[in-house]
């Protein structure tokens, strides 16, 4: 009998079977098997887009493939199809490519990238963003800025952006997230704004938050956390605007952080006790009560 032809997938020399395969392993060491199991979850829908949807065709072997592959995950677990911009279908505005369009992920609508085509910043805020940010960030390796405030980003803020050591700008205000903040945050010594506001997030804030020698912008504002501001925070000597208001915090501002030269310190008056430390108080517990006087 005669044997079928092979057929190649323009990957040297790989069948479409070898391709998928080799796809299948690459993405597979990433996010574990045990996710792709579910058909619904983003890892398998973006598995499935890369094998069969993208337009891209990558070879197992190109040195983007995790970088796309990540991309795909964050827009499935974002409810992408669901933004207001950048969708992959092109009914909506980009300021670039659509999302999962056929061209390199770093011409896509909200994407930076530099050299060797590594993607540097993410700017999505104010698109309907919701579902979760995935653990797949971290492939993100050299990111600077991931800014997605103002959208209806749930569940909690992984752990994995501590991975993230060149990450300069988070920015998460104004989403649905929960939980503790991680401590793993506080291992971002490059890291120049953190804008948490507007969530529901809890827990104390971290005595680790002196290690971000070259944080300039913090916000903490309008969340559910609790214990003290911590004393460390009085290293911050790089500090030019630290609020955190519409907490449930105890105790008083320390006055370590009193001590820092910084143009806005505000937060509940019940804890700005030091006279002459707070440049503002608030007495408020929602967005919708804040009335700010001097301490």
């Amino acid at each position: 009998p005669t044997m079928a032809p092979t057929i190649y997938s323009g990957c040297q020399g790989l069948s479409i079977q070898e391709r998928q395969e080799a796809l299948q392993s690459a993405v597979h060491e990433v996010s574990g098997s045990d996710i792709f199991k579910d058909k619904t979850s983003p890892q398998w829908l973006a598995l499935q887009w890369l094998l069969n949807g993208d337009g891209l065709r990558m070879c197992p072997d190109d040195e983007h493939l995790l970088q796309r592959y990540a991309f795909a995950v964050f827009y499935f677990a974002t409810v992408g199809d669901e933004w207001l911009a950048c969708t992959r279908d092109g009914s909506t505005e980009c300021s670039g490519m659509a999302f999962l369009s056929r061209f390199h992920e770093c011409t896509w609508g909200g994407v930076t990238c530099g050299p060797g085509r590594r993607v540097l910043h993410i700017n999505l805020d104010s698109i309907n963003l919701q579902g979760t940010v995935p653990q797949e960030i971290r492939l993100f390796s050299r990111l600077l800025e991931f800014d997605v405030d103002n959208n209806a980003i749930g569940g909690t803020i992984p752990s994995v952006f501590g991975d993230m050591s060149n990450l300069k700008y988070l920015d998460l205000d104004n989403n649905n997230l929960s939980g503790p903040i991680p401590e793993e945050i506080y291992n971002l010594t490059s890291l120049i704004a953190l804008d948490l506001d507007t969530n529901q997030l809890n827990g104390t804030i971290s005595t680790k938050i002196g290690q971000l020698v070259d944080l300039a912008f913090v916000q903490y504002d309008l969340n559910q956390l609790t214990g003290t501001i911590p004393t460390e925070a009085g290293l911050l000597q790089n500090l030019g605007y630290f609020t955190a208001t519409g907490n449930n915090f105890t105790g008083s501002v320390p006055a370590e952080l009193c001590g820092v030269p910084s143009d806005q310190l505000i937060a509940n008056c019940s804890v700005c006790r030091i006279p002459d430390c707070c440049t503002m108080c608030a007495n408020t517990t929602t967005a919708n009560t804040t009335t700010a006087s001097d301490p």
